[in-house]
């Protein structure tokens, strides 16, 4: 890109040079450069800088040879800063109110976990006692009488009941007769 260099304008600074003057870093202005986002041209294999052209508008220009004519005062860089740590300390002080809050809504929850602790301690304490009364009622009191015989006790695999015998051919025999397969 040759922008102004046939003018007579600006015969261009060094690449080194312009990206002190920008308050950029040289890798960074070259990659500008080739992307054609600020004004310049290469000339013998190395870049030159139309710095003019390369400031936003508004900003102070650059008397040739005064590189401190781009930047600030003291006083502004000092203001910026405090600028941007005030910013960092109202996002730490919502940061840190937002964690007491958070804090107060643990310490409410873990009250309320040791009050149901507690009462759950209580009831466990009642219920141990009336469990150990309970047994030693159950100690001291007269055997019950067994329940009444019912009219038929259902057969159980232990008892000594005959159980009739199985057909010949067990089942399946039975089935065979039953549907005519015999």
């Amino acid at each position: 890109m040759k922008t102004g260099q046939d003018t007579g304008q600006d015969t261009g600074t060094p690449l080194v040079d312009a990206a002190t003057l920008l308050g950029t870093t040289p890798a960074a202005l070259r990659k500008r450069l080739q992307r054609g986002s600020v004004p310049g041209y290469k000339r013998e294999g190395q870049w030159f800088v139309l710095v003019e052209a390369a400031l936003p508008m508004g900003s102070p220009r650059v008397a040739h040879g005064q590189p401190t004519a781009l930047a600030r005062t003291d006083d502004q860089r000092a203001a910026d800063l405090a600028m941007v740590l005030d910013r960092v300390a109202a996002m730490y002080e919502a940061q840190l109110a937002a964690k007491d809050s958070a804090l107060v809504a643990k310490d409410e929850t873990i009250a309320e976990l040791r009050r149901r602790a507690e009462v759950a301690e209580s009831e466990r304490s009642d219920l141990a006692r009336q469990l150990a009364e309970a047994a030693l009622a159950a100690a001291s009191a007269p055997p019950a009488a067994p329940p009444p015989p019912s009219a038929a006790p259902m057969p159980s695999a232990y008892d000594d009941t005959p159980v009739a015998p199985v057909p010949a051919g067990g089942f399946w025999g039975w089935v065979r007769r039953a549907f005519g397969g015999e």
